[in-house]
């Protein structure tokens, strides 16, 4: 009778210790995390970097492309790129949309056991020059899918504040 409990409780205990697998949706979302300017020297050229971070996931796990980034931009077919980011300048108190910058996530897989997929990105963008004091960055990414995750954006950033 003793075995018998005994194996009773271990099985309960077995069952509510199991990890409830967490449930996303197939169209990705992301959140903002960071942005900063800094300099950076390469090749004896001094480059004005932003870095942008958010942290993204997707229920189905098809995040990336398998496209070659190392080919020229202009090789590129326009469906290769699966990030947007839309840069703007404030002027006169309001922000004016200057241009759209793409870039390529690469490939990523879901797991063996779960399918979904979460992390962290962080991008570079390189500024040859400021227009204005004050800019605003919105993105949004895709999935092979082609669904379009929500729009993120940056708060205002007053760039003489990091250079």
């Amino acid at each position: 009778m003793s075995k018998r409990i005994y194996y009773i409780v271990t099985l309960i205990l077995l069952i509510t210790s199991c990890e409830k697998e967490e449930e996303y949706s197939s169209i990705p979302e992301i959140k903002y995390k960071s942005f900063t300017i800094e300099k950076e020297v390469q090749n004896g050229f001094e480059n004005t970097v932003g870095r942008l971070s958010f942290s993204f996931t997707d229920g189905d796990g098809d995040i990336g492309n398998k496209t070659n980034t190392d080919l020229p931009s202009d090789t590129l077919s326009e469906e290769a790129y699966n990030t947007f980011i839309s840069r703007f300048y404030k002027v006169n108190n309001q922000f004016l949309h200057d241009t759209i910058i793409t870039y390529i996530i690469p490939y990523m897989e879901g797991g063996v056991y779960r399918e979904h997929l979460k992390g962290e990105i962080e991008i570079k963008l390189y500024f040859l020059e400021f227009k204005h004091d004050t800019l605003k960055l919105d993105f949004y990414i895709t999935d092979r899918a082609k669904h379009k995750s929500n729009i993120e954006s940056t708060p205002e950033i007053i760039v003489s504040d990091y250079i």
